[in-house]
């Protein structure tokens, strides 16, 4: 994911990670709740490689 302030351009996991939460959800997700999830997801990738 990009920083805050630049283009933001998602990876083909991060596109199928956020295709999976959708069709996983027991209701419609929000565009917030789709950001925290991927930007959580983020953090956790940057945590398990150091």
């Amino acid at each position: 994911m990009a920083a805050k302030g630049s283009d933001l351009q998602l990876s083909e996991d991060d596109v199928m990670f956020l295709l999976t939460l959708l069709r996983n959800a027991a209701s419609p997700l929000t565009t917030a709740q789709l950001v925290d999830a991927l930007k959580l997801r983020t953090n956790r990738q940057d945590i398990s490689s150091s």
